[in-house]
């Protein structure tokens, strides 16, 4: 390696350090806004490339590749200092890396302008500020996700499966292997009703909730009163327990609703309302809409099995009564 390569490698390595420390700061101040997941990604490819961009024989392919570099150096140096786990830094790459190829496409734009040391101190000085007091989440906004399946059972045994269902066996998705919260079973306290409690037990802990819609082969809809930690976060840290575990996502209100269809067949719609407060929103969504929708395919599925099964067992015994 060159000198020249040296130094530009120094300067990726410093450029990371420096965004450690950044997101350090944010999370020790739970602020996980817009500035943390957007100007920071980009601020990191424009210093790691500006110096590269500069160079009389480099190119923008160069400049670009050199962009990325700073990412893994804060990944792992996060993951070292015990700020994050391996399974949000991987739900984080698809916008990091873009916006680190963006930044690095603006050091090049600006190779031929050098910015004054005084307005890079500006921005460095400024960025913490910009994190800590910018834009922190979608404030109360609440986001719904329904997912729908098809039972081969009437709405009468399916029904009996949807207000609570015993233990599920082991996931087969690989985020719920890594450590996301998923559904072991849920439990309802006395013959159900509007008022009754309910509880789905999940990987990370119990979430409470309160019927308040009961209408027997058609609705069952309740409000979720409290929600376990989102995950158990993927580190070589034991009873590592980040501050984005804990009120960053957050289930409001479920409800399943059974339509009859001819057959004897019954169309089953489950559907979640929650609130998640991390910048931008609408990419985050993309994330926490794909966990709810598998947490919904793992229950639905499970509900399946027993009503269908439920119909052949009594298939079963009205031709050996015969």
């Amino acid at each position: 390696m060159t000198q020249s390569s040296k130094s530009l490698s120094l300067r990726a390595v410093l450029v990371g350090l420096g965004a450690t420390g950044t997101a350090a700061l944010a999370a020790h101040f739970s602020a996980y806004g817009f500035a943390l997941f957007t100007i920071l990604p980009t601020l990191m490819g424009f210093f790691a490339a500006l110096p590269v961009a500069r160079a009389p024989e480099s190119t923008w392919r160069r400049c670009l590749a050199w962009s990325l570099l700073p990412l893994p150096v804060a990944a792992l140096l996060g993951v070292a200092i015990r700020i994050e786990g391996l399974i949000c830094i991987l739900m984080a790459i698809p916008i990091a890396v873009p916006l680190a190829l963006l930044g690095g496409w603006f050091a090049w734009l600006a190779r031929e302008r050098t910015p004054s040391p005084l307005s890079t101190a500006c921005v460095i000085a400024l960025l913490p500020a910009g994190i800590l007091l910018g834009p922190q989440g979608p404030g109360h906004q609440v986001f719904r996700v329904t997912t729908s399946i098809v039972v081969n059972a009437p709405a009468a045994i399916v029904w009996k499966r949807v207000i609570a269902f015993p233990a599920l066996g082991e996931p087969e998705n690989l985020l719920f292997r890594a450590g996301v919260a998923y559904p072991l079973a849920t439990e309802l306290d006395g013959p159900g009703g509007v008022g009754a409690a309910r509880r789905c037990l999940l990987s990370t802990g119990t979430m409470t909730e309160t019927v308040t819609a009961w209408e027997p082969r058609r609705l069952l809809r309740f409000d979720v009163n409290s929600t376990p930690a989102a995950m158990r976060e993927l580190t070589p840290w034991p009873n590592f327990d980040p501050p984005h575990l804990h009120g960053f996502y957050e289930s409001r209100q479920g409800e399943f609703q059974l339509t009859a269809l001819p057959g004897n067949r019954t169309r089953v719609d489950g559907t979640s309302w929650y609130q998640h407060g991390l910048e931008p929103a609408q990419y985050w969504r993309l994330w926490s809409d794909y966990v709810v929708h598998q947490v919904h395919h793992r229950v639905l599925e499970h509900v399946k099995r027993l009503a269908e099964q439920d119909v052949r067992e009594t298939e079963r015994v009205m031709v050996v009564s015969r």
